[in-house]
Parts: C-alpha cells; structure tokens; sequence
C-alpha cells in the first residue's frame, strides 16, 4: 500500500494527492481550486456551522467575503445590495436554527451589507442556497 504524499504549503493549506484542506484539516477541494482561491485571489476559505466542506473565505485585500459552489463563486463587500431573486433570498434557516444563532437572519431582498459581518451572512446564504442545488 502506497501512502499519499503531503504537501503543506506557505500559503496555508495542505495537498494530500489532489485534494486539499486548511492548516486545520477542514476539506476545500482540488488542489487547483485551493490554489486558485487562495494564491490567485487571496481568499482564506473556511467552513460554515454544520459543514465539513470550506465554502466561505475572506479575502483581506478586497475587504470581501466570497461564497463558492461547484460552478459559482460570489463576493460581498461592504454596500452590497440585495435583490429581489437573489439566490441569498433563497436560504431559509430553520427557526431551531436561528433560535441557536440569533446573529443570523433570513435575507430579504433590499437588504445592505452595511459591516464584514453582514458580508459574511450573504457568503453563508449564498452558500446555504447553492447547496441546495448539489
């Protein structure tokens, strides 16, 4: 049995074959999405409450938060605002959810991201309502 080579790199993530993951053993993806995200566009990825898979990141330079799927990659910035027919409009947390996380709230189209934590919520939406998808 050959063990898989590993490959830590100063970026901060870790290539074991063709999949990588955080400094933290979180799952990003392929290699090429790892460095894409985070060498190309400077996105530190990370996971959501109750997901195994890194599908947000900030990104220091651009003050953004990204969300990404299998197709899609979005980012927030402070001023972002929401549309009717967004997909983040599409996320509906449950109410135990949000009862165990009043921080969250169901985005409703007009809504501005007026902090980086308000960003952050739209990468979470839109992450919840890309997942619905794959």
């Amino acid at each position: 049995m050959q063990e898989k080579k590993e490959r830590r790199y100063k970026a901060g993530y870790i290539v074991r074959g063709c999949q990588a993951y955080t400094m933290n053993e979180k799952y990003i993806g392929s290699s090429k999405l790892a460095h894409f995200l985070i060498v190309k566009k400077g996105i530190m990825p990370e996971t959501t409450p109750g997901q195994r898979i890194c599908c947000i990141g900030f990104c220091k330079g651009e003050q953004k938060w990204y969300s990404w799927s299998q197709v899609y990659i979005c980012g927030f910035g402070i001023g972002h605002i929401v549309r009717k027919g967004d997909s983040v409009t599409e996320s509906e947390w449950s109410n135990e959810y949000l009862l165990k996380h009043p921080e969250t709230e169901n985005i409703k189209a007009g809504f501005v991201a007026k902090t980086l934590n308000d960003c952050r919520k739209l990468a979470v939406a839109f992450s919840e309502s890309a997942s619905q998808f794959f």
